[in-house]
């Protein structure tokens, strides 16, 4: 994603928990090029695609401009 576009998203570059509903959490990278996100898609083993596929969802609920990223891991 690069530096710049991971800045403007998270300004202050700290981690942030969403404590609503999906009990999310998501942080720069520590090389600040990333977003990092944690949280949990499912409260039963799914196919990683599928949760991959959930938590990107919920991220890009969370920054609509994110819409035409990819996930690198899951």
């Amino acid at each position: 994603m690069g530096t710049d576009r991971v800045r403007s998203l998270i300004p202050n570059g700290r981690m942030i928990v969403e404590t609503r509903e999906k009990h999310l959490y998501y942080r720069p990278s520590p090389d600040g090029t990333r977003i990092v996100l944690g949280g949990r898609a499912a409260l039963h083993p799914i196919p990683l695609d599928e949760a991959a596929e959930r938590l990107m969802k919920e991220l890009r609920a969370i920054f609509p401009a994110l819409a035409s990223t990819r996930v690198s891991h899951v």
